[in-house]
């Protein structure tokens, strides 16, 4: 009896066994991708804490030189692992009163509300995101009108409006709004009074910003200046603060229209290689011009290895 007991035991420790390990490979089985990649992070983590692949005037994907700065569609971003969204918004025309994209005054042609379906849609699909958008008044248009039609689309749930830097946890699955539009009314994290191009300053919430965004670069001799600038904040201890660091920028062309493209195409090569090397750490949105997916994966690895 003793023995028919102690094979009933064995077996059932095997079992266990077997379960654990099963249910251990699943885990080390699961892959990170630019769908999931948040997944991996630790819900307790500050969303500052965190290296964001981020794009600079991110819906400026229209074909026309002077001002396109990306090629890949909101969608095609999200998909890519970008988490961190410059949208800079305005009005078609006085009449108007549904907000679209512009870089510029030259209207992208993309309706704000289908850049939030789109979030929707994606963070219904992958509960353990989270996504953070910065606004910008770009034309400068009414304010309170600005406001007003923004605040259409704010009151949906999927928006986290406090101001306060959260933890992962109280944001998976919504979109965080970072503040850039003047406004009387209060809306997300505000970081529209003290935001210079260059700078670090402390935002009403009491928590620290820095920002770079040496943008003009005069000529292409300015290139490598660019690039000094960005890797200043990347090894600059930021703590828990806010971190932008654009990396975009532009040269005077014909007429003095800008030229992106050949900003974005020394920085891209220098973005790939600096992220194949550097340590596992938080170098914050990290908001690039033309992203694809190779460089989005470099940067938000960054949080793991």
């Amino acid at each position: 009896m003793r023995t028919k007991f102690r094979h009933i035991l064995l077996l059932c420790l095997m079992v266990i066994v077997l379960l654990t390990f099963a249910a251990c490979n699943n885990n080390n089985d699961t892959e990170i991708t630019g769908s999931n990649w948040m997944s991996g992070i630790s819900d307790d983590t500050l969303i500052s804490m965190i290296s964001i692949p981020s794009t600079h005037d991110s819906g400026s994907a229209l074909d026309f030189p002077p001002s396109q700065c990306q090629a890949l569609t909101l969608k095609e971003q999200l998909e890519a692992g970008v988490r961190g969204f410059d949208l800079r918004l305005g009005f078609e025309s006085d009449d108007s009163t549904e907000l679209q994209i512009f870089h510029g005054v030259v209207n992208q042609e993309v309706d704000f509300k289908d850049i939030v379906n789109d979030f929707k849609t994606f963070l219904s699909a992958n509960p353990t995101e989270t996504v953070i958008i910065f606004i910008k008044n770009e034309n400068g248009d009414d304010r309170e009108k600005f406001f007003s039609a923004l605040n259409g689309y704010l009151t949906d749930e999927i928006f986290y409006l406090e101001n306060e830097i959260p933890k992962l946890s109280e944001v998976r699955g919504k979109v965080v709004l970072l503040n850039r539009f003047d406004s009387s009314k209060d809306a997300g994290v505000q970081c529209a009074d003290g935001w210079r191009d260059n700078t670090s300053f402390e935002m009403n919430n009491g928590v620290k910003c820095f920002v770079q965004d040496y943008y003009n670069l005069d000529s292409e001799d300015n290139l490598s200046k660019k690039w000094t600038e960005i890797k200043n904040l990347m090894e600059e201890d930021t703590g828990e603060s806010y971190v932008f660091n654009f990396t975009s920028g532009y040269v005077p062309a014909l007429l003095g229209l800008p030229n992106i493209k050949v900003v974005s195409d020394y920085i891209h090569d220098k973005l790939l290689n600096e992220f194949a090397s550097m340590p596992k750490g938080n170098y914050g949105l990290v908001l690039v011009d033309f992203i694809d997916e190779d460089l989005s994966k470099l940067i938000y690895e960054k949080n793991f290895q």
